[in-house]
């Protein structure tokens, strides 16, 4: 009997959540998804500070020493898990961390009379909700994938943009509208411009460079394409290295060299089709419709990946829990 998936609700094995808990009734909270390969996280720093970084920004008071506690008590059960049963598969860790259990009614967790408390009030109110599961990796990722672009358009929160939180609904009614023989659905913005996949970032080769759309009013900020971005682009100093962040037209995007994708579970993989249907005056045109094609190899592309393979690989982000 597989074992898997395995939870921990606050250091319980197990355990179960309020459903008082604000993550649940609001999507009150971030989550991480973190890639661990024979006990090791490479890119367990960059998760951490995106995770502390977005707590932050909700300001949601964080204990690190409190969450450490559970967290290594939880990976002592998934190594054991996995040496018991000869588990030599990737791990999924998910990671959410939500406002925590709050009784009373109200968007905001805690009041003075008939007024909200300021923010920075709110800390003493609530213990925030740590919550870990575990999960082998479905199955491999390909190489080359297929997208559709989907009906559904990301709306304007700057507050947000780049953050992982709970409340996934665009993502959940996009993924909804994906057709099964396709991988991932392309997303845009309310002006029409290309922002990232359900699941992954989003890049194309224009002019032999590499653009990826500008996050400031929407989208994920990815671990691994802040990798690119702040790391291998920035240190290595080679132009063809750089990601340049920019708006992105839709029809710059169909009409680039080549187009891929990132993120922190699957890595690189290439766009070989994108599928759309046309639109007349802001909705699409069911009974039109139009592909594109791009290769499923280009030498910036390549050279991307080998550097970016050579900062991860190098150790600097990771974290050995086994």
């Amino acid at each position: 009997m597989n074992p898997f998936p395995l939870s921990s609700v606050n250091g319980e094995l197990n355990g179960t959540l309020s459903p008082m808990d604000r993550g649940f009734s609001y999507g009150d909270g971030v989550f991480e998804t973190i890639k661990i390969e024979h006990g090791v996280a490479p890119l367990w720093q960059v998760h951490w500070a995106r995770l502390v970084e977005s707590l932050s920004q909700l300001d949601i008071s964080f204990d690190a020493a409190r969450f450490e506690c559970y967290l290594s008590s939880f990976m002592q059960e998934v190594h054991k898990i996995c040496d018991q049963q000869s588990y030599t598969d990737v791990v999924i860790l998910k990671i959410m961390v939500s406002r925590g259990v709050v009784m009373a009614r109200g968007y905001w967790p805690s009041h003075r009379g008939n007024s909200p408390v300021q923010p920075s009030d709110s800390k003493a109110t609530t213990q925030p909700t740590i919550v870990f599961t575990a999960n082998l990796l479905s199955s491999a990722s390909s190489s080359a994938i297929c997208v559709w672009r989907c009906p559904i358009r990301l709306s304007h929160q700057p507050l947000l943009a780049g953050l992982k939180h709970l409340n996934k609904l665009e993502y959940v009614m996009a993924a909804g509208a994906v057709p099964t023989d396709y991988d991932d659905g392309l997303l845009l913005d309310m002006s029409g411009h290309v922002i990232e996949a359900t699941t992954s970032n989003i890049y194309a080769i224009i002019g032999g460079f590499v653009v990826t759309p500008v996050l400031h009013e929407c989208g994920v900020n990815g671990v691994l394409r802040r990798v690119l971005i702040e790391q291998v682009g920035s240190e290595l100093g080679d132009p063809e290295c750089l990601v340049e962040e920019r708006v992105l037209t839709f029809e710059e995007f169909i009409s680039a060299e080549a187009l891929f994708v990132t993120n922190s579970v699957h890595g690189f993989r290439y766009v070989k089709k994108v599928t759309w249907h046309d639109e007349r005056q802001g909705v699409e045109v069911p009974a039109k419709l139009n592909d594109a094609d791009f290769p499923i190899t280009h030498p910036a592309v390549e050279k991307l990946q080998a550097q970016c393979r050579l900062v991860v690989e190098s150790g600097r982000f990771s974290r050995r829990f086994w």
